[in-house]
């Protein structure tokens, strides 16, 4: 089943581009989620099948992790669709509990990695904005061109408004 596992997750993200790319094809506006979870805790998951193993340990997670992830936003961007394409990157947490933790949790700048990459909106602020997770909501909406009323969708506020 770990043999299984691998397979996928070395294939998820060829599938992405298959299904993207026909959406792209079309005429109508679409959205398309891809969530990956190998940095999560206890220890994260190195994919031997996406990147060359060099230690067991939770920065090769990362650092795998990173480029795949890269390599599949540097392969939006290039695509004929990429300039009416809006590309959101989304963490749940900061890490904890893996081998370097005593390292990381030692830093005055530990976040979560959030980025908006080519929104159909600009935001007035974008850097040392306060927020919480209900805020994505209406941001995300807004942030492929949607009109949000209010600037408000449940509890959340459109991070694309002041």
């Amino acid at each position: 089943a770990k043999e299984d596992s691998n397979e996928v997750a070395k294939i998820m993200f060829d599938f992405a581009k298959e299904k993207i790319t026909l959406a792209s094809q079309g005429d109508k506006p679409f959205f398309y989620v891809l969530m990956t979870i190998d940095t999560h805790f206890p220890n994260g998951y190195f994919n031997p099948y996406v990147c060359e193993h060099t230690e067991n340990n939770f920065s090769d997670v990362v650092s795998c992790s990173s480029r795949t992830v890269s390599n599949f936003v540097k392969w939006i961007q290039s695509q004929p669709f990429a300039k009416d394409t809006t590309i959101i990157l989304l963490g749940d947490h900061v890490t904890w509990g893996n081998d370097v933790y005593d390292i990381i949790i030692k830093s005055d700048n530990r976040q979560v990695i959030n980025a908006f990459i080519n929104p159909a909106k600009s935001a007035p602020r974008k850097n040392g904005r306060q927020f919480a997770t209900f805020d994505f909501a209406p941001s995300i909406l807004s942030s492929m061109g949607a009109n949000v009323p209010k600037n408000a969708f449940g509890i959340g506020r459109n991070l694309f408004s002041d």
